[in-house]
C-alpha cells in the first residue's frame, strides 16, 4: 500500500524562474500609440454614437442632434467625460509600451507621448481654446509617463534612464 502524500507539504518542483525577454522598442512605441490614440478616437466615436442615440430618444430631430454634438461646450460634462476617457487611454498606452519593451520604459513612453500629442494637435487643432489644449496635452503626457511607471513597476523593474 502506498503512503498518502501530505497535502500540506510544499511543492516538489522549483518555481519557474523564467524571465520574459525584452521586446522590440519599435513594437512598444507602435502599440503604445495605437492604444493611446486609437483607443481615444474609438472611445470618442462610441461616445458620439451613444449621445446621438440618447438625444434621439429624447425626441430631438436629426438636425438638432447634429448641432448638439457638433457644438459642444469645452467645459461641459460631456466634454470633461471625453477628456477623462482619453486620459485613461493615455495611461494604458504608456503601460502597454513599457510592458512590451521591458527596457528604456520612460524614453519610449516619451516617444509615445510626443507622437500622441502631435496627433492630438493635428486632429484637434483649433477646436479647443489654446490654454485648454495645452493643459490637456501636458496632462496626457503625464498620464502616458504614469502608465510607463506602472508598466515598469509591474515586473519589479526599474525604468531605464
Amino acid at each position: 500500500m502506498r503512503a498518502r502524500e501530505n497535502p500540506f507539504a510544499p511543492p516538489k518542483a522549483a518555481p519557474s524562474t523564467k524571465v520574459r525577454p525584452r521586446g522590440s522598442p519599435v513594437a512598444a512605441v507602435v502599440l503604445g500609440v495605437l492604444t493611446d490614440t486609437g483607443g481615444s478616437v474609438l472611445a470618442g466615436f462610441l461616445m458620439v454614437i451613444v449621445s446621438a442615440i440618447a438625444l434621439g430618444l429624447q425626441g430631438m430631430s436629426p438636425e438638432q442632434i447634429e448641432e448638439t454634438i457638433t457644438n459642444v461646450d469645452p467645459m461641459s460634462g460631456r466634454a470633461i467625460l471625453t477628456y477623462g476617457v482619453g486620459l485613461v487611454f493615455s495611461v494604458l498606452g504608456g503601460y502597454v509600451c513599457a510592458r512590451v519593451a521591458r527596457r528604456s520604459e520612460f524614453k519610449l513612453a516619451g516617444i509615445v507621448a510626443a507622437i500622441g500629442s502631435a496627433i492630438g494637435w493635428i486632429l484637434g487643432g483649433g477646436q479647443l481654446p489654446l490654454l485648454l489644449h495645452l493643459f490637456l496635452t501636458c496632462l496626457s503626457v503625464a498620464c502616458v509617463m504614469f502608465g510607463a511607471w506602472l508598466g515598469a513597476a509591474r515586473d519589479g523593474l526599474r525604468a531605464s534612464r
